[in-house]
């Protein structure tokens, strides 16, 4: 049965406790050096076991025979039954062969007498033959119990002064002289020593990594809607602390602005509504005192004027709150390019004739048989966008001196452009021009305006995944260029 999405996740092994990320670390540490601790120690070890039971039977098949050929050399040659012990003797003076037993045996194979441990003595042992005389043979025999036991051989024939052969047996464990005994002391003394060490380093490296962590904390904790002043100095010994410290910076730096601009919008706005407010109060006073009915006239067009003020200051503000909060487009349609510019021209048609401005509109002609362009977005917004930068053109421009309007398509892109005949913007300001309520000083208008067309115009254009620009023209004036992706 299909888990349903709402249903909370089984965890069927217990959770890991929160522990502090330095700890976290230097266990991590331990982890990592004991896997690879071990896992390098026992691959040393196994090639050190095997090169020293390599070594062991070579020195069984050396020193082993060196000592009986000295000891049958001794004693001329002469075989008996005294000579296993004589033999044992000998060989128990080398660690090597403390555990030896010595098996002496007819020419037939069968054991004449022997000398050394009991347990090897009583052990199955191979006959040994002419094939393996000389060299180590490797025997897995039974103890007396029945249990497994391993050993190594070496055999070599004799004849005795009397004529009669022999063979001269010598075995010994397998374990004995492997090298087992010389690797015990280093891991029991080195798993120690390396946990202490690696867990020092580890605490070590992982609170120089915390540490600048902790700052940051610290930081964030002072940080308040009245103290964004919480900056912390990089540090630039390690770059991707110090990038993190930067971006931490650079993140307070543009909540401050955010904070500032807020406080400024708030002021503006307060100061934009507070202006009609004064005009109406101060007049509706002087009504108090008597008014004639000119005067009475005169206050009702006043009132007109500045409610209409404030409606379009309104309209405004919630028409940028909808554009700048807006993640996407709420509505969709195909528009024409050429009817988005037809439909703002006719909007400033008014303004335009008011204030003797001529406006020159060039819509884009498609080759033949060619299909008009068009945008993707709200067809609304992109009016409004249009209309306010016209707007903007028109209380700029003198008299008898026209704005032009014109859109263009290529590469997949409608690039509308105003231009106007003013007196152009200073370099200082022309980047600033699209932040709200901001007024270019000395600027000198025909019309009062908000504050806040160019800033709806840049938002309802990045709404759209479009850029806006400006540029100062040579000769007179400015223009504003919109480029807006057509639909594919």
């Amino acid at each position: 049965m299909p888990r349903k999405d709402d249903e909370p996740r089984k965890v069927w092994w217990p959770r890991a406790p929160s522990l502090p990320l330095r700890l976290k670390f230097t266990l991590w540490s331990l982890g990592v050096f004991l896997i690879v601790y071990l896992a390098t120690s026992g691959t040393w070890f196994l090639a050190q076991n095997a090169l020293a039971t390599g070594a062991h039977d070579q020195r069984i098949q050396t020193e082993a025979l060196a000592i009986v050929d000295r000891v049958v050399r001794d004693g001329h040659g002469q075989i008996d039954a005294s000579l296993p012990e004589r033999l044992r003797a000998e060989l128990a003076r080398t660690p090597d062969f403390a555990r030896a037993c010595v098996v002496l045996r007819s020419e037939d194979g069968s054991v004449e007498t022997a000398a050394g441990d009991t347990e090897l003595r009583g052990s199955d042992l191979p006959v040994p033959d002419a094939r393996t005389t000389g060299t180590v043979t490797r025997i897995e025999a039974l103890r007396p119990d029945g249990a497994p036991l391993a050993l190594r051989s070496v055999a070599r024939e004799y004849t005795s002064e009397s004529g009669a052969r022999h063979w001269i047996q010598v075995v010994v464990p397998a374990e004995s002289g492997s090298g087992r005994d010389s690797v015990a002391p280093y891991f029991l003394i080195g798993i120690p020593i390396g946990v202490i060490a690696a867990a020092a380093m580890a605490w070590i490296m992982a609170g120089r990594l915390v540490r600048p962590i902790q700052r940051l904390a610290t930081a964030a904790r002072a940080v308040s809607p009245t103290n964004l002043r919480g900056r912390i100095e990089v540090d630039s010994a390690d770059s991707e602390i110090a990038r993190l410290q930067q971006e931490w910076n650079a993140a307070l730096e543009r909540v401050e602005r955010g904070y500032r601009a807020q406080g400024m919008f708030l002021s503006n706005v307060s100061h934009e509504l507070k202006t009609p407010i004064a005009v109406l109060l101060s007049q509706a006073q002087v009504l108090h005192q008597g008014a004639t009915p000119e005067e009475l006239s005169h206050f009702a067009s006043n009132v007109e004027d500045e409610m209409r003020t404030m409606g379009r200051l309104v309209e405004s503000l919630l028409l940028l709150a909808r554009v700048e909060h807006g993640k996407e487009l709420v509505r969709r349609e195909n528009v024409s390019v050429n009817d988005v510019i037809l439909e703002a021209a006719e909007r400033t048609s008014e303004l335009a004739r008011s204030l003797d401005v001529p406006l020159v509109t060039n819509l884009h002609l498609p080759e033949d048989g060619e299909a008009e362009p068009e945008l993707v977005g709200d067809p609304e917004l992109l009016r409004t966008m249009v209309e306010n930068l016209v707007r903007n053109a028109l209380r700029f421009t003198p008299r008898g001196e026209p704005v032009d309007l014109r859109v263009s398509c290529g590469r997949g892109e409608a690039m509308i452009r105003v231009r106007d005949r003013g007196p152009g913007i200073p370099r200082e300001h022309i980047e600033r021009i699209f932040e709200r309520f901001y007024q270019v000083p000395g600027e000198g208008t025909k019309q009062r305006g908000t504050g806040l067309g160019l800033a709806i115009a840049r938002s309802v254009a990045e709404l759209h995944r479009g850029v806006i620009a400006v540029r100062n023209l040579e000769d007179k004036g400015c223009e504003f260029e919109v480029r807006l992706p057509l639909v594919r």
